[in-house]
């Protein structure tokens, strides 16, 4: 029981220590040619998507780190950051399994009618965070025109 104890608590840490990559717009770096990356940013004529375009193509660097890291050392963490990535996707993937399980586990535990109620209840949160997102969207799409 016990060691079951520790890979449950090992697993939660590492996500908790990998939240900040998976909040972030981390993209991995296999997948996508370093040289594919820089001949889009060098075609486009906005520089943010040019910056945009190199960044997603070598990943991300932790908070504070553009500020005091060399070139060097920069293509070290990215180097870091792909052996790492195949593992937290590993790890996440582990936990959306166990939370899945937990969940079902705590659903058998209460009755059909108790069961029907929390259901009902999710789906009304559902709907009103769907309306709340669309309002969202139509606010911010109003703002540009309000600006002209």
């Amino acid at each position: 029981m016990k060691s079951l104890e520790l890979r449950m608590l090992a697993v939660c840490f590492l996500v908790a220590a990998c939240w900040g990559l998976a909040t972030t717009d981390f993209q991995p770096l296999w997948g996508q040619e370093p040289a594919d990356a820089a001949t889009q940013a060098e075609s486009s004529d906005d520089p943010a998507d040019a910056r945009a375009a190199r960044r997603n193509a070598r990943g991300r660097l932790p908070a504070y780190y553009t500020r005091v890291v060399s070139g060097d050392q920069r293509e070290q963490i990215y180097k870091i950051q792909q052996n790492y990535e195949p593992k937290i996707q590993e790890l996440l993937a582990q936990v959306r399994q166990l939370r899945e399980k937990r969940d079902k586990e705590i659903d058998g535990v209460l009755t059909p009618e108790q069961l029907e109620r929390v259901n009902q209840l999710r789906a009304e949160a559902r709907e009103r965070q769907q309306r709340r997102r669309q309002q969202q969207n139509a606010a911010a799409s109003d703002q540009p025109a309000a600006a002209e």
